[in-house]
């Protein structure tokens, strides 16, 4: 939240009534909102909180396959779909690092290293056939 939260609500009627219920409702948030004062902190406060894309498109391009991530204790799981009816060439750049970048296929259960190291800005390039997935899975750590 940027600034104060609201003690009272606006209008006259039930004024007591409401602004106890606005009090109650602003205590129960507190606990679940992270504030900040002004913009500045506001600015530090969303890069300390929220994490970007683990891939984009090259710069210039669009991306025309489907992502999914999700993080686990050990790292990112990027579920790669293809949700057209023809094949498709995709390069994916890294926006930062981790180790032992994986390419999973779910239908064979077949896995291939593509890489050690990643590094922000590093890039992929995939082939999926019509309708196929791939699971790319990146390590935090060796």
């Amino acid at each position: 939240a940027l600034g104060e939260l609201p003690e009272r609500a606006p209008g006259l009627r039930d004024a007591e009534q409401r602004d106890r219920r606005v009090r109650e409702a602003t205590q129960k948030l507190r606990a679940l909102i992270l504030q900040a004062d002004g913009e500045a902190e506001l600015l530090a406060l969303l890069e300390s909180q929220v994490a970007g894309g683990l891939v984009e498109p090259l710069p210039g391009k669009s991306l025309g396959l489907s992502l999914d991530r999700r993080e686990s204790p050990q790292g990112d799981i990027l579920f790669v779909f293809n949700e057209s009816w023809s094949p498709t060439q995709e390069s994916l750049r890294f926006t930062r690092g981790g180790f032992d970048l994986t390419l999973w296929n779910p239908r064979t259960g077949e896995k291939k290293r593509l890489k050690k190291k990643v590094v922000g800005g590093d890039r992929v390039d995939l082939e999926l056939e019509a309708a196929e997935s791939f699971v790319l899975t990146l390590n935090r750590s060796e």
